[in-house]
């Protein structure tokens, strides 16, 4: 029992020799879980093409919203250069009463071209005038314009140097003849500078009378000889042309409101003040100068016209002859309401004029034209004008003269 050898154990059969039990069920994978990680890749990539299209249209859309805005900025800045250019290239008349377009800050541009081609017979030697009158101009109407500057007046006397060439007197002598008043002075209240004995400047050589022939409202003043006026009838206007290419313009306006010239220029620019503004008298005319110096308006007695007096600069922006305007405006007379001892040439009569129950004579208070001078023949006359005959009363009878017409 004790020397029996243990049974030797049974050796474990190999895997591969063991068949499988024939009832043994095998597990395969799902479909759907085979191919699940080749779907994940593909999301993945799909988000990633996603994300590329979208940076590229964001990038896209802003590119173009750039290009826009430059687009539209380039177009403001053209606008505006082209406005400038505009406002730059519009020529300096001004019509200043009539057919306004005002803009509180200036650029009104106004088309009052007139253009007046007719046979004027105006006392002032130039006959079938052209006168063309532009109305396109720049105006301030509630910013008055600031004083030019003055030509340059080496003698201080209140002429420019210019004026002075005019007049014939010294540029370098402040008194040319030497009477104790200053040569701009004796011009402004009627003098002649080169003359004592108080010589009236309508007596000087260099200047002449200019009277209107228009249907009404005819009006008078002092112009230099050489320089040519323009009448244009239909505005009632005359348009003088300085040796320079300045412009200054006379006209007759209706004033049925019967304003002052005061309350007429401040209506067209309010926000000037009153105190600005200047006064002046011609004749039995009152009315202001405006605070630049280069408009000046008169209103007669019944204020029932207006009379107003431009000056419109060159390209020069320069303001060459203030005392010959300043003169122009001191001189001036209305025609119609002109009476016999204010005429500086031959005065003719409108009305039949005579004795008066109370012992006075209406011939005191007549009124009638103002011709520069009689004559016998055209060279007794000025440079443009003809000696006419012309029939005017004498008391209250009607007399033939001949005058410089």
């Amino acid at each position: 029992m004790f020397n029996q050898k243990p049974p030797t154990p049974p050796v474990a059969s190999s895997p591969a020799s063991s068949p499988a039990p024939a009832n043994q069920d095998i597990y395969v994978m799902p479909e759907k879980f085979q191919s699940h990680k080749a779907k994940s890749s593909s999301g993945k990539a799909l988000i990633i093409v996603l994300i590329i299209f979208i940076l590229v249209a964001g990038a896209s859309a802003a590119y173009f919203l750039y290009d826009m805005w430059q687009r539209n900025q380039a177009a403001q800045e053209l606008a505006l250069l082209q406005n400038q250019n505009e406002n730059q290239n519009m020529p300096p008349f001004n019509e200043i009463i009539n057919n306004e377009n005002f803009n509180a800050n200036a650029n009104a541009n106004l088309n009052g071209n007139e253009n007046g081609n007719s046979n004027e017979n105006i006392n002032n030697g130039n006959e079938n005038a052209n006168g063309n009158s532009n109305g396109n101009q720049n105006i301030n109407a509630g910013q008055p314009a600031a004083p030019p500057t003055v030509s340059s007046d080496a003698d201080r006397d209140g002429l420019t140097d210019l004026e002075e060439n005019i007049f014939i007197t010294s540029p370098t002598k402040p008194d040319t003849d030497s009477d104790g008043y200053l040569d701009g002075s004796e011009v402004l209240n009627g003098y002649d500078p080169t003359k004592v004995n108080s010589a009236k400047i309508k007596d000087a050589s260099a200047v002449q009378v200019v009277t209107t022939s228009f249907a009404g409202d005819n009006f008078e003043f002092l112009n230099i000889k050489n320089w040519p006026v323009s009448p244009i009838s239909a505005s009632r206007q005359v348009v003088i042309t300085t040796d320079t290419g300045e412009i200054i313009r006379i006209s007759v306006k209706d004033n049925p409101d019967k304003l002052s010239a005061a309350n007429w220029y401040l209506n067209l620019h309010p926000q000037t003040s009153l105190s600005d503004l200047k006064t002046v008298k011609a004749d039995v005319l009152e009315g202001i100068f405006s605070p630049s110096g280069l408009e000046a308006y008169l209103v007669n007695p019944e204020k029932t016209k207006i009379y107003t007096f431009e000056y419109l600069l060159s390209d020069v922006n320069e303001f060459r002859y203030p005392a010959i305007f300043n003169m122009m405006i001191k001189t001036f007379k209305a025609v119609n309401t002109l009476l016999a001892a204010n005429c500086l040439g031959v005065f003719c009569q409108d009305k039949p004029c005579g004795p008066l129950p109370d012992g006075g004579n209406s011939c005191e208070t007549a009124t009638g034209v103002c011709y520069e001078k009689s004559c016998q023949a055209n060279a007794d006359c000025s440079v443009g004008k003809t000696c006419q005959q012309v029939d005017c009363l004498a008391g209250d009878a009607i007399a033939q003269a001949k005058v410089c017409k």
